[in-house]
């Protein structure tokens, strides 16, 4: 049975009963502490009732510092997962229990960086952290009894398809104006990177060892291709094009290629 008690100003309601650790919480309302006992009772019942206490004396920034330290910091890209969890910790969310977090906080932080014109994959991925670090409370931080509020707010679907293609001319200019400029490696990367579809990072990486020319295809390693990398395939095939603009700087880059 459930003892509600005033203390000053504040209610506060007390459930002792055989099996169930001790609960209790202070509310500004007689009502609500009511509304809370009756709720946890019913759940002791029924043989569902998950303690929350965990979960409503850790804030959320103490939550993402320990996730942080036990999984973030263990992931192959730490330093994003570092620069993702600084900015929600100067968000004022960071200073709420995780039991009191709601949906409706997340959605209008997704509305707000949508307001200040920030891409869809970065609110997204700003998310995403956050819904990881419920799951992991959840499931290994004896948190069983907080739920995930992600789980009930409509997610940002990432990145636009981009559908820009060249225009008219548009070769020719950009062509002749990389003709012109100091680096050899530029004007052979444009045509490369147009035949390939590889993304600047990845072209910036390619290595002379993975390329196997009498076969006409690049091999890329697997830590190459991992999260960070989209759609990098195992094996790329050169077209004729290609190996023509690889001729350009061959002779000129030879000194620097491996034996």
């Amino acid at each position: 049975m459930a003892s509600i008690t005033k203390r000053g100003k504040y209610w506060r309601a007390q459930i002792r009963r055989r099996g169930y650790p001790t609960q209790f919480r202070t509310f500004d309302t007689k009502a609500l502490a009511e509304a809370w006992a009756r709720q946890l009772e019913s759940e002791m019942c029924r043989g569902v009732f998950k303690s929350r206490e965990e979960a409503e004396r850790t804030t959320f920034a103490e939550a993402l510092e320990r996730y942080w330290s036990e999984v973030a910091s263990k992931k192959r890209f730490p330093k994003l997962e570092r620069y993702r969890i600084n900015r929600w910790l100067r968000h004022s969310l960071s200073s709420y229990f995780l039991a009191n977090l709601r949906g409706a906080d997340f959605a209008r932080f997704r509305d707000e960086r949508r307001a200040a014109g920030k891409a869809e994959n970065t609110i997204r991925l700003d998310l995403a952290l956050v819904s990881h670090l419920f799951e992991v409370a959840r499931k290994e931080w004896g948190m069983e009894g907080l739920t995930n509020p992600l789980k009930n707010i409509r997610k940002p679907s990432g990145s636009k398809e981009r559908d820009r293609r060249l225009r008219a001319d548009e070769y020719e200019r950009i062509a002749e104006e990389l003709a012109f400029s100091g680096n050899p490696w530029i004007r052979p990367m444009f045509d490369i990177a147009i035949e390939t579809l590889l993304r600047q990072g990845m072209l910036c990486k390619l290595q002379w060892a993975w390329v196997d020319l009498p076969a006409r295809v690049i091999r890329i390693p697997v830590e190459y291709r991992m999260t960070g990398n989209k759609v990098v395939p195992p094996a790329l095939p050169l077209s004729r094009w290609t190996l023509r603009s690889h001729s350009d700087v061959s002779c000129a880059t030879c000194a620097s290629r491996p034996d």
